[in-house]
Order: C-alpha cells, then sequence, then structure tokens
C-alpha cells in the first residue's frame, strides 16, 4: 500500500483471554481525527510526541466484533500506530464505531451503560443483530452480565468524535 493508504490512529487490543488454537483479534481502532501517515515520519523525525489523547482517567467499555468479549479499556490500554485508511481524506471516525447505550438488565442494579463495538463496515443493524444472538460475553463495569434486552431498551448512535 502507498503512503497514503495507512494513517495514524489510538487502538487497543483485544483483552479476551484466549487458548493457543484461537485465531487472533483485530485491533479495536477507536475514534480520532485521521492523522495522515506522513504525520507519523514527521513526529518520529522531529521527536514530537505523539497526541495527548487520551487524558489521564479515560476508560471505555468496548465489545470486540470479532469473539464477542466486553472489557473496559483504560488510557494506559490504548497505544498508537499505523492502520490501513478506509478511504482518501476520511475522517478516522468513518471507522464504524457505535456506542449502544443500555441499563443492566438486573432488576436491583439497573446501572447505566455504554457499550462501544468498532469494526470496518459494521452498521446499525449488524450491531442490532449482535445483540440479539445474544454474541457479547463478559462483565458490565457494575459486575453483572451483559444483558439481552429487548431492542427498544437499547439506544444506538455512531461515534463521530473521539471518546470522552
Amino acid at each position: 500500500m502507498e503512503e497514503s493508504a495507512f494513517m495514524l490512529s489510538p487502538y487497543v487490543v483485544c483483552k479476551h483471554a484466549k487458548r493457543p488454537d484461537d485465531i487472533e483479534c483485530s485491533l479495536i481502532v477507536l475514534p480520532y481525527p485521521n492523522l495522515k501517515a506522513s504525520d507519523w515520519d514527521q513526529l518520529v523525525e522531529e521527536g514530537i510526541r505523539l497526541p495527548d489523547w487520551p487524558p489521564d482517567g479515560w476508560s471505555a467499555l468496548f465489545g470486540c466484533s470479532e469473539c464477542g468479549f466486553v472489557s473496559e479499556y483504560f488510557f494506559l490500554d490504548v497505544d498508537w500506530r499505523l492502520v490501513p485508511r478506509l478511504a482518501p481524506g476520511v475522517f478516522h471516525s468513518g471507522a464504524d464505531c457505535f456506542c449502544i447505550e443500555f441499563q443492566c438488565g438486573q432488576k436491583s442494579c439497573k446501572a447505566p451503560t455504554k457499550l462501544h463495538v468498532q469494526r470496518s463496515e459494521l452498521t446499525e443493524n449488524a450491531v442490532l443483530d449482535l445483540l440479539r444472538r445474544p454474541f457479547f460475553i463478559g462483565s458490565l463495569p457494575c459486575g453483572h452480565d451483559v444483558p439481552s434486552l429487548p431492542f427498544n431498551q437499547y439506544q444506538i448512535h455512531k461515534v463521530m468524535d473521539p471518546i470522552e
């Protein structure tokens, strides 16, 4: 690929403990304004630091779109690398990251949750299909399992800016 086919982006790695015969999950690329590969070269040559993002104390809950494992990621889990660009001139938030907002399904809890899912060419309908199976495994920050709820209890929106 030519240089313009890559961009500098923050990412996290799926935290699911896998067996040796399991396939590796792809990187979970985080929404962030597009930085071209040439920016990386300039950062290295001039000794400029990588963008100061995310801030200390940042965290976000992600569900891996490949294995379904749900985990909370913190600012120290985020790293930067060159990733393939989806299309020339596209703000990287076009990487198809969705936020699903819902309340814990436990009657005694109802803690509000924001679960993020990212995969190239992901659609809102595909996210609903993953929730319908249920595909996601793991615990929410409140300690309860990811619930399977009626679809009218999920609010889904595309993430277009860095996750706060």
